[in-house]
């Protein structure tokens, strides 16, 4: 049957949203309705019209994210991506992500990322594995500091309202000193403060704690849960991190001190931490810090080679020129000379011979520094016809602080 691609229309709002969410068989709630529309941008929008219904979807935020140096990078959000159940297998998933990473390009913007429902699905669209994510458990009992931390500053329990003020400030300014991380708009931040209902899985509504340093700035902020479980009278409760930044490491040490100190809990859990989350090291015995989870979250796609290598800073200096196969979008494919000299990167387009090869998927895991350059020659995916290329590449890369990404899109 004909088809039709494109932009949707404000009154066709709800149709999308009903959609894109069945296509992962869920239902749609009217409260969905309203904070899935808080921070939606409908000229971002992609749809697949059959019949004048909309059977295939996506779309894109428009987002900030920190990467080495600390910069940051104009990137597309792409969220929203679905086929409904009766019309898959009819290549409208590859028609819409074409159409998507043109668009995303023509705005300038040198990369797109997304969460991957399936991990399997992604990669022939040259994505990659930008940030990995765990998930950790201890027993507050057992989490005793192998030092007292100095503490010039104090906690503070505020409530939502108070949060609501203070927080995304704070989550600002902490977010651009993690590569990986992504900024929040306002409307999302009134999304996060509505704290619904079906978040919380049986659990309490946010509690939220502050981190005031001596000279009176808040530099850190938590927000976690209270889940109960009381057995014959004897307090078996969890304490459920579920959003912990901080603006430097005193407020770091100051926050996960009061979440392990917490009365009448017997264990704690933090979920989307980073993967050198330095809790672990803080811990007199560290053994005792489960991970429980550890996985993809962000996975990125660079469009713009330039543009990306360029919007980043480095380790040291040098040369490596890559040759790049691009399966999805031939033209992003090539071979690149890259001169970082003062831990900035000069980028050119030519016929150099190269030093190595790659997909654009491995150089858009490896952007961030969370993949490097040694790990994927082992895995089979880069080949290196320069000796010693692989070494300088991999310390060309490298960041201080493992990619991070604290945010859901």
């Amino acid at each position: 049957m004909p088809t039709e691609m494109r932009p949707i229309e404000l009154g066709e709002w709800e149709e999308f949203l009903r959609a894109a969410e069945g296509s992962f068989s869920s239902h749609v709630a009217a409260e969905d309705i309203e904070d899935a529309r808080a921070d939606f941008e409908i000229d971002r929008s992609l749809a697949v019209f059959e019949n004048g219904h909309i059977v295939g979807t996506a779309a894109a935020y428009s987002l900030s994210m920190t990467v080495p140096g600390p910069e940051q990078l104009a990137v597309a959000g792409v969220t929203m991506v679905g086929v409904i159940p009766t019309h898959r297998r009819r290549g409208h998933l590859t028609s819409l992500m074409r159409r998507q990473l043109d668009d995303i390009r023509e705005r300038g913007e040198a990369m797109a990322i997304l969460l991957a429902s399936e991990s399997a699905i992604y990669g022939r669209f040259g994505y990659g594995i930008a940030t990995t994510q765990t998930e950790l458990q201890i027993d507050p009992r057992l989490g005793r500091f192998a030092h007292s931390p100095e503490m010039g500053g104090q906690v503070e329990l505020v409530s939502a309202d108070q949060a609501r003020k203070v927080v995304p400030e704070i989550f600002e300014r902490a977010r651009r000193r993690e590569p990986g991380q992504i900024g929040r708009s306002g409307p999302s931040w009134e999304v996060f403060f509505r704290d619904r209902e079906r978040w919380r899985y049986g659990a309490s509504a946010r509690f939220y704690v502050v981190y005031r340093s001596a000279n009176e700035q808040l530099d850190g902020y938590c927000a976690y849960r209270i889940r109960e479980n009381w057995e014959n009278g004897v307090p078996e409760n969890t304490l459920q991190i579920g959003d912990l930044m901080a603006a430097n490491d005193e407020a770091w040490a100051a926050l996960w001190q009061y979440c392990l100190s917490v009365d009448l809990m017997t264990t704690v859990t933090a979920r989307l931490r980073p993967t050198d989350e330095p809790v672990r090291w803080m811990l007199a015995d560290p053994r005792r810090l489960r991970t429980t989870y550890l996985g993809d979250f962000i996975w990125g796609r660079i469009l713009n080679v330039p543009g990306a290598l360029e919007a980043r800073r480095y380790a040291a200096g040098g040369t490596v020129t890559f040759e790049i196969a691009d399966r999805f979008m031939s033209d992003c494919g090539g071979r690149y000379r890259m001169a970082v000299d003062g831990g900035r990167a000069g980028v050119e387009r030519g016929t150099f011979e190269p030093d190595l090869a790659l997909t654009i998927n491995d150089l858009s895991a490896a952007y961030l520094g969370g993949a490097r350059f040694s790990t994927l020659a082992r895995a089979g995916r880069v080949q290196e016809y320069r000796e010693g290329a692989l070494r300088r590449a991999d310390l060309l890369f490298s960041s201080d602080r493992a990619p991070w990404c604290a945010t859901g899109f």
